[in-house]
């Protein structure tokens, strides 16, 4: 039996704030679709596990980002809202910004996420 949204998005949260890529990455469906908007070079949509993997590997290695904490999560029958702020560091350059992530879950796993940032033009310049 597929595990219901809300302990999905309760265990991808506690991982994400550990830094435990191998348990966020178990939440998510073989066949994932993730949304990341802007101009930058890593904007677009990733499809596939390994799509996703290799984005997100690729923005660490460019500028690793770091959870600063989780505001607060919602969860519906289908669907998650993390609000967030991460940080990213690049040299001696420093990006903290406000992030809301939305999911859509199907079979006890996350399927599909949408990034929206607040400010997405600092965003956009600082991983330009």
């Amino acid at each position: 039996m597929a595990d219901p949204p809300d302990q999905v998005m309760r265990r991808y949260c506690v991982a994400w704030q550990q830094g435990d890529f191998a348990t966020v990455v178990a939440t998510w469906a073989d066949d994932i679709v993730a949304h990341v908007p802007g101009r930058s070079w890593f904007s677009g949509t990733y499809t596939g596990k390994p799509a996703v993997i290799d984005a997100s590997l690729r923005i660490q290695k460019h500028a690793p980002r770091y959870p600063v904490g989780i505001h607060d999560y919602l969860v519906s029958g289908e669907h998650g809202v993390v609000l967030a702020r991460e940080r990213a560091v690049r040299n001696e350059e420093v990006l903290e910004v406000n992030r809301i992530y939305v999911f859509h879950m199907a079979v006890g796993k996350i399927a599909e996420l949408w990034v929206y940032e607040y400010d997405q033009d600092a965003v956009d310049r600082f991983y330009s």
